[in-house]
């Protein structure tokens, strides 16, 4: 595209950080994001989110986190993604304080986050609290449980020896 003088959005961009990530080249990826930070796409959400997980697949959740900073506050998106690299790279506490952080700032929680946080739940070990999470998204959040939360859950009693 660059070479065509295509112009080159922020969906592609999201794009090559997302195969970037799916193929940990983390060089690669750091050259697509000082090129979406030449076109002025690092804070579009969508960007921002490709560039966490980017930055989460390569292990560096510093970099994840310094896209995070750099998009709108109320972005769901880049929270969720946020949450994920840390609950996936052995930081679940930190993920958990993010929800509420999350929540305590009235950004919108979805499907999504739920999912972020039962990973979280499970990557640490805290059956219980994830199980809470289960039960009471529907009648405290509004976000009825689907089919990817409960395999989190059986992920989660499975990590403790409680899926027999």
């Amino acid at each position: 595209m660059r070479s065509l003088t295509v112009e080159i959005d922020h969906y592609a961009f999201s794009a090559a950080l997302r195969s970037c990530a799916v193929l940990a080249t983390l060089q690669l990826g750091q050259q697509v994001h000082v090129l979406a930070i030449k076109s002025g796409f690092e804070s579009n959400e969508f960007v921002a989110s490709a560039l966490i997980f980017m930055y989460s697949k390569c292990g560096i959740v510093e970099d994840a986190r310094k896209s995070f900073e750099e998009t709108p506050e109320d972005s769901s998106i880049a929270w969720n993604s946020i949450i994920f690299s840390h609950a996936q790279n052995g930081q679940g506490t930190i993920a958990l304080d993010l929800f509420f952080l999350m929540r305590d700032r009235k950004v919108r929680l979805d499907h999504i986050t739920f999912v972020a946080v039962l990973t979280a739940c499970s990557h640490i070990g805290l059956v219980e609290e994830g199980l809470s999470f289960l039960k009471t998204m529907e009648s405290d959040y509004g976000i009825p449980p689907r089919m990817e939360h409960y395999a989190c859950a059986v992920d989660l009693l499975g990590q403790d020896g409680l899926g027999d």
